[in-house]
């Protein structure tokens, strides 16, 4: 194969990896977002459930009303907002994202120089398109989630230690 054309194909490779690098991180970070808002709601929802019964079997029964008004309000938020379902495909999506960033570093790493032409190319075409599918099928990732990714991604986070070596 070509030196060219093996430049070419590994820097399309890297451009996939850079790709899922960014989009893994920031599903994980949404998926830790949406983990928050979950227990944001529900451990002031356990108390007050737990105090309204507490309540509901003293002379204190209008507090006890107004703690189960509180529960069915957090509870309905809860629902209504289903961050534990936005959480698990978040996390499910980083960690999709991560296995194609690994099989294109392996790709471009160890298997890409040993490979005819055509080969290397219907592979990256394979990756490209494993990329372009999990794009389209995946939640949108918050704001918030892809701005933490980046910054900790351009601090150096994203990398494996033995890379880091071998670039000094």
């Amino acid at each position: 194969m070509s030196e060219a054309l093996i430049k070419e194909i590994a820097h399309e490779v890297e451009r996939i990896e850079e790709d899922a690098l960014h989009s893994g991180k920031s599903h994980f970070n949404a998926s830790s977002l949406w983990s928050t808002v979950h227990y944001i709601l529900g451990i002031p929802m356990t108390v007050c459930a737990a105090w309204a019964g507490i309540n509901a079997f003293s002379d204190a029964s209008q507090c006890a009303g107004y703690l189960g008004m509180t529960t069915a309000a957090l509870a309905a938020l809860q629902t209504f907002i289903n961050a534990s379902s936005h959480a698990s495909q978040h996390k499910r999506s980083g960690g999709e994202y991560f296995a194609l960033k690994n099989q294109v570093r392996l790709f471009r790493r160890i298997e890409l120089e040993n490979l005819q032409p055509a080969e290397a190319i219907e592979k990256i075409k394979g990756y490209s398109q494993k990329r372009d599918e999990l794009n389209g099928v995946e939640p949108c990732i918050p704001y918030p989630a892809f701005w933490l990714a980046r910054f900790s991604i351009n601090k150096g986070n994203g990398e494996y230690r033995i890379d880091k070596e071998q670039q000094k």
